[in-house]
């Protein structure tokens, strides 16, 4: 127990840390195994934070399962609210029902629903094994663009929307705005998308996740 922030169950075999306890902070480092963290809604965003090897797993008030994996990887699968899983200057956003894999030394990959179906699923790992410039990324981005069967696919378009690779967010911008139509009161970037459009869309789609 967190006194004032939560709960935090270590499932068998799970080993941890603790970092950082206080009133601004509880910050965790998960060595090994799994935990089930349940944060109170009342608690401030941010306040508890679990560390992995693959990167850090940042609360915005929600329950979570963070499982470190034997090959330093993490998988995090939110049940509600959401959170935020960074790693240096990359971080995606992870709302319930959703899940993301991180791996060291590449941080975390494109967050996507459960309900994805399998086509989807082999086109965002295909995306997520690559670096930007390498032969296939663009094409697993149009495969993943061209297999959307609802709101809920649109989450790794989105996230795309900054992706270093200018043709994947040129990409997925198109195709968000042909799945959702455009956001109220915004301009098409005349260059590349980037953060205000990202900002833009997610007002846009956020009661869809």
């Amino acid at each position: 127990m967190l006194r004032g922030v939560g709960r935090v169950t270590l499932r068998p075999g799970a080993r941890v840390q603790v970092r950082e306890l206080g009133t601004e902070l509880a910050r965790l480092y998960l060595e090994r195994g799994a935990i089930e963290a349940h944060i109170s809604a009342d608690a401030r965003p941010r306040l508890f934070q679990v560390d992995t090897r693959a990167g850090r797993c940042v609360d915005l008030g929600c329950r979570y399962v963070l499982t470190a994996t034997d090959d330093g990887g993490a998988h995090v699968r939110v049940i509600t609210g959401r959170v935020s899983f960074e790693a240096g200057a990359q971080d995606v956003d992870v709302p319930a029902g959703a899940a993301v894999t991180a791996r060291p030394g590449r941080g975390p990959g494109t967050p996507r629903f459960g309900s994805a179906g399998p086509s989807r699923v082999d086109a965002l790992d295909a995306f997520d094994a690559l670096r930007p410039g390498e032969a296939g990324r663009v094409q697993a981005a149009r495969s993943a663009a061209a297999n959307v069967a609802s709101r809920e696919d649109l989450l790794p378009l989105w996230h795309w929307l900054t992706d270093d690779d200018a043709t994947v967010a040129r990409l997925a911008l198109a195709a968000l705005e042909g799945q959702a139509g455009r956001p109220v009161g915004w301009v098409p970037p005349t260059t590349r998308p980037g953060p205000a459009d990202r900002a833009a869309f997610l007002a846009h789609l956020d009661d869809a996740w």
